[in-house]
């Protein structure tokens, strides 16, 4: 059935458990039974619980293993207290039914398999698999039989899992939109070829650079259908798949980038409002997919235990006028006022180099959900030992979903700025990694309307 310290075989145990019900519960019971000897030498947890009153009578010493309670302070515990909320109400439905089989089926046991949350001694929660069986003792005592195995570790891999391929789907709608705008062009600038050519002398030139710049579209189209099937093949090597995003995306759209700023310049484009408006769509398109993967491979890099932060003295007042007049342009195209207040120096132990991007960020994020002629503020101030920013705007702001799951990779919670600007949500899963290497925390309080405030608290320089 298993070897003494190791696992028990769940399978055989509820074989063997076609036993009298009554003659299993004595073994249990019985010091010298040979399933408490067998129970007492496993890593899994068996347990014995009567159903009249909902209370155990029996479970094995690797209760505390599983969960850091001795078995009295585990034989004391309720359902309630054994496990999550959730989990309760799913086991609470289980009951339900075999109670309701067993009505019809009174003489023939009733077998579960679960998986349910259980908090530990020190607060944590563990995932366990809970294998269980409903029997009846002669005297008409339901009783219920399990075991019960630590399945965290598989759990957490199932999750990393889910996060990687969330984020694999997220960068695949972003490459197939911008090769559907990449299509749209060729197909545009194949049309107006043949107009080019009736362009008088002084244009020649210009029109031979463009027919260049269109072949070198074509071939970085090329170059982005093949990144596709490297990405298809990503989903059986995870191990390399930022590397692959790092090394071989970051060139061919930078390459696009720098083409459609050259052909956006052009006279002859800029006579043609179509093809100018369709390479102003793939300088866009290009500009924020550099920006996602450059969100992505610094979020990945974190996350991975990667990336670690240069600390010095860092002034924040400084640090916030510097990210403050970088987007000062930018707020200017939409006519938004950036107003900080860091009247006073405010020193925390950090990357310079971090923490320009974890404030960037949340201006940026500011600037693009806020209307024309709105306005953000940043306020700096400190207070037991811990230095805070605050980031407000006037914008939009977010119904509470999308604030629920917005550091969380594994939910997409991008969306249009007020002038359709896109978002992928990656520069916000970058800024909680980056507080959390520099030992503090970032919070939002929002609401549809009226606009957003994202607060960072960071611990203060001691010298």
């Amino acid at each position: 059935m298993a070897c003494p310290g190791g696992r028990l075989n769940v399978g055989t145990v509820m074989s063997d458990m076609q036993s009298p019900p009554e003659l299993i519960r004595n073994e249990l019971l019985d010091s010298d039974g040979k399933y408490r000897l067998l129970t007492e030498n496993t890593s899994d947890v068996v347990w014995l619980l009567n159903m009249n009153d909902f209370s155990f009578e029996y479970i094995s010493p690797a209760i505390e293993r599983l969960r850091g309670l001795t078995v009295d302070e585990a034989m004391q515990e309720t359902l309630q207290d054994s496990m999550t909320p959730e989990s309760l109400a799913r086991v609470q439905r289980r009951v339900a039914e075999a109670m309701e089989y067993l009505k019809t089926h009174r003489d023939e046991p009733f077998n579960v398999i679960e998986e349910v949350q259980q908090p530990c001694k020190d607060g944590s929660l563990i995932w366990v698999e809970v294998s269980t069986r409903y029997t009846r003792t002669p005297d008409g005592t339901l009783y219920i039989i399990g075991v019960s195995r630590n399945i965290q570790d598989r759990k957490t891999a199932e999750e990393k899992l889910n996060a990687a391929l969330a984020g694999m789907e997220e960068l695949n709608d972003e490459l197939t939109q911008a090769n559907e705008e990449l299509s749209i062009v060729n197909r545009k600038l194949e049309k107006t070829n043949a107009e080019f050519a009736r362009v008088n002398a002084s244009l020649e030139e210009a029109n031979a650079a463009a027919e260049r710049y269109t072949e070198e579209l074509t071939t970085t189209n090329e170059e982005l259908a093949d990144i596709n099937v490297e990405l298809e093949q990503a989903n059986a090597e995870k191990n390399r798949f930022f590397s692959i995003i790092s090394h071989d995306l970051r060139s061919p759209i930078a390459t696009m980038v720098g083409f459609a700023e050259l052909l956006g310049s052009m006279p002859a484009v800029k006579q043609e409002p179509d093809v100018a408006e369709y390479t102003r769509h793939i300088l866009d398109t290009g500009r924020n997919a550099m920006d996602l993967l450059e969100n992505m491979v610094t979020w990945a890099r974190a996350s991975s235990g990667r990336l670690t932060p240069s600390f010095e003295q860092a002034d924040l007042a400084e640090t916030l006028r510097d990210v403050v007049d970088f987007h000062s342009p930018i707020a200017a195209r939409k006519q938004i006022e950036l107003h900080l207040d860091a009247t006073e120096k405010v020193v925390v132990s950090g990357d310079p180099s971090m923490l320009r991007t974890l404030f960037g960020n949340l201006i940026s994020n500011a600037i693009k959900f806020s209307h024309v002629g709105g306005r953000v503020d940043l306020t700096l101030g400190h207070e037991h030992g811990m230095a805070w920013v605050e980031v407000a705007d006037n914008g939009m702001g977010m119904p509470a979903a999308i604030v629920n799951d917005l550091f969380r990779i594994d939910k997409k919670t991008g969306r249009e700025g007020t002038l359709k600007e896109p978002s992928s949500g990656l520069g916000l899963l970058v800024c909680k990694e980056f507080c959390e290497l520099h030992n503090g925390k970032i919070q939002v309080e929002s609401e549809p309307g009226k606009g957003s405030i994202f607060t960072v608290r960071l611990p203060q320089y001691r010298a």
